[in-house]
């Protein structure tokens, strides 16, 4: 059996913390950055920039994005 996405563990693992399903999960992560797009200001709007330009980023692609720059920092 092959390794599943690290991102899918990810999604998986806060899905069983907090007793729903991994789909609830990306649904919420995904409303949540739609509405915090719809928002953004000059001051945020460089990190927009950094995690997809001018499209909202994917539940995904947030997560990719967030652990590659947690993982340059360290």
């Amino acid at each position: 059996m092959g390794k599943k996405d690290p991102i899918a563990a990810i999604l998986a693992e806060i899905a069983a913390k907090e007793g729903c399903s991994e789909e609830e999960v990306r649904a919420e992560i995904d409303r949540a950055l739609q509405e915090a797009f719809a928002a953004k200001t000059p001051e945020n709007a460089a990190l927009w920039e950094e995690l997809g330009g001018n499209a909202c980023p994917s539940a995904e692609e947030f997560i990719a994005a967030v652990a590659e720059k947690l993982t340059r920092r360290n």
